[in-house]
């Protein structure tokens, strides 16, 4: 037994909870739903949806929902962790978001509210339930319920909880899926991409379907990384190819040669684009340990250094942003794309392709 217990549902969920009966216990709203404007933010890779939280913005106040209590406190819409008001909001996600990602908006919505309760046949409170229902474009809605049991109640919560699992008018699902709901295509970028093989894959089948994905990843964060959001859209990017070279490297005699060589050289010559700036950010993002490596009284002189860093790592960006933004940059990335998609009619196989 327990004295919580919460859901995500898919839709809105009213009409079915107001019929909602439990023998001689009974769900009722306590109080008529009050609906405001809020906007809902999350990383890029979504990192609070998949540690099943949702953050909204609601005009000057912030919303996390999906824990054991809805947490709220005063302050603008969010940008990175550490730049927002102290509350227990930041301090709930600090632990979940990283300092390098930056809070983004997904989309807006109209968060209604309603309080309700499940009564007794002698109309006494046994079990509080707290509901957010969000309401997107295009009659979109998800759902976000919450109950907690008065003393003593803890039957009464189980036998609701079990109840709600077990109805077929009520879809349960998760805080991603609460934003694919809201949101389609915005429930957060998975930066692992699940490639599908069986043993009877051959290694030209795999290492093309490996580069195939890390190449469309690479290509997912370029938007990200030109606009500067956090330097996370750029390390991305380098990951997404430096897989790819890897997976050329290692499979050897999966490709000829010469087509060896060759992929090698174009992903080498668009890592090497990416480089100078990537420094920078790592000097930048170090800037604190290497502060506590000197005295304080020589900490000014080295804090004129990472100012001449920080104004050097603009240049670059704006450098890499012309890059990645050019005609040039397009066409090779879609002839690259182009390629790996036809797999064997454009690439030449070498003597362990169909191994």
């Amino acid at each position: 037994m327990t004295s919580y217990f919460s859901l995500w549902i898919a839709g809105d969920p009213r009409p079915a909870l107001d019929s909602t009966r439990l023998g001689k216990d009974r769900l009722v709203p306590r109080q008529e739903p009050s609906d405001t404007p809020a906007v809902l933010h999350d990383t890029f890779d979504g990192q609070l949806a998949a540690a099943g939280r949702l953050l909204l913005s609601e005009g000057d106040n912030l919303i996390l929902l999906g824990g054991e209590e809805t947490l709220r406190q005063a302050g603008p819409a969010p940008g990175f962790v550490a730049d927002m008001e102290p509350g227990a909001v930041r301090d709930a996600l600090s632990a979940m978001v990283s300092p390098l990602r930056r809070l983004s908006l997904l989309g807006e919505a109209t968060l209604v509210r309603q309080k309700l309760a499940l009564l007794d046949d002698l109309d006494k409170t046994q079990v509080r339930c707290d509901l957010v229902v969000l309401n997107a474009d295009k009659g979109r809605a998800a759902a976000f319920l919450s109950a907690t049991a008065l003393r003593g109640y803890d039957k009464a919560l189980d036998r609701l909880s079990k109840s709600l699992a077990a109805r077929d008018d009520i879809s349960r699902i998760d805080a991603r899926g609460a934003i694919a709901t809201l949101f389609p295509g915005a429930e957060g970028r998975d930066l692992k991409p699940d490639i599908a093989m069986t043993p009877q894959t051959t290694a030209f089948r795999a290492a093309t379907d490996i580069i195939e994905a890390h190449l469309d990843l690479a290509r997912a964060h370029e938007a990200g990384a030109i606009a500067d959001i956090d330097s996370e859209f750029l390390h991305q990017y380098r990951v997404a190819l430096r897989k790819v070279r890897s997976v050329i490297s290692l499979f050897k005699g999966v490709y000829s040669p010469e087509e060896t060589e060759d992929l090698k050289a174009r992903f080498g010559a668009l890592m090497a684009e990416t480089g100078p700036l990537r420094d920078l950010d790592v000097y930048l993002i170090a800037r604190e340990s290497y502060l506590d490596l000197v005295p304080e009284p020589l900490r000014p002189g080295l804090g004129l250094l990472f100012e001449d860093i920080a104004a050097e790592r603009e240049r670059a960006q704006a450098e890499l942003a012309r890059h990645l933004g050019s005609d040039a940059y397009e066409r090779e990335m879609r002839r690259l794309q182009k390629r790996i998609a036809k797999g064997a009619r454009k690439l030449a196989k070498g003597p362990e392709a169909d191994r």
